[in-house]
């Protein structure tokens, strides 16, 4: 499914506000991040996403180190295609399939879902997208 340009535009001014509206001293945007993907994903990754949740013992697929993204490419953190593996465009198979990832709804607004509720599960995406991008080894 493509992104319009008035959706994508949408994400960037909700978190740019989401930006704006914290306070200095508030929470820091990277500890969002970090929540959402304590709670989202570490059952499977693990709370130090290296692929040793409690669930990963009994997965047909290993869940890959996360902490490990930018040094399989060469440094460089690929934001555009850990974002697509999130919201499951590039999913892996034991996430389920794409209509359907282990998350069920809580990222995924339909298309014909009010636009909040599509920029609110698009920045958590980000979110944790942004957090994975701080916990890469050096």
């Amino acid at each position: 499914m493509r992104r319009s340009v008035a959706g994508i535009t949408a994400v960037l001014v909700g978190l740019g506000s989401l930006a704006c509206w914290a306070p200095t001293g508030a929470v820091e945007i990277e500890d969002v991040g970090r929540e959402l993907y304590l709670q989202h994903c570490s059952s499977c990754h693990g709370s130090d996403a290296k692929g040793q949740g409690p669930v990963a013992s009994v997965l047909d697929v290993k869940p890959p180190d996360l902490s490990g993204i930018s040094k399989a490419n060469g440094g460089a953190f690929p934001y555009a295609a850990v974002f697509r593996a999130i919201d499951g465009r590039d999913t892996p198979r034991a996430h389920g399939s794409i209509e359907m990832p282990v998350w069920g709804e809580v990222f995924r607004a339909e298309p014909s879902a009010p636009l909040r509720d599509q920029v609110a599960g698009a920045g958590k995406m980000m979110l944790i997208t942004m957090y994975l991008e701080t916990i890469q080894a050096k």
